[in-house]
């Protein structure tokens, strides 16, 4: 069902595509930017699939570059201990999953899953990897 607005044009979905108008002198056809409204359910309850059934509009390519891990460490000169029992120190900032560098899915994390069964590489209400930040003190005596 499409509704109407009072100056009698259609409301609803405008799909992204072409329509064509016609055809040139040398028989290509011609196409002007779709301007036609219709009802979003129907729209999608058509919506294109491949053979398996799947909307293809919504399968991306899987691949990315994560920074897993960075860590900056800063190694105490031993000249600074001086003569305390404390025979080596080391001090880290360390981030665990801190950014993407690359991937080609929209507003989601790769990582991020469903679950491990039938529905691997569906992302459903699945959460996001963990973000953490820490501070490593590593002190030898």
């Amino acid at each position: 069902v499409v509704e109407w607005d009072a100056e009698g044009k259609a409301k609803g979905f405008v799909p992204k595509g072409v329509i064509q108008t016609g055809t040139n002198a040398n028989g290509k056809p011609e196409y002007a930017k779709n301007t036609k409204a219709m009802d979003p359910g129907l729209y999608w309850g058509n919506f294109y699939s491949d053979d398996n059934g799947i909307l293809t509009p919504f399968l991306y390519d899987a691949s990315y570059i994560k920074v897993r891990e960075l860590m900056l460490s800063y190694s105490v000169p031993q000249k600074v201990l001086g003569k305390s029992k404390i025979t080596g120190a080391s001090l880290s900032v360390v981030s665990r999953n801190p950014f993407i560098i690359h991937k080609n899915v929209p507003n989601v994390d790769p990582d991020s899953n469903y679950n491990n069964g039938n529905g691997q590489g569906f992302e459903y209400g699945s959460l996001p990897s963990r973000r953490s930040w820490g501070i490593n003190l590593n002190m030898r005596f």
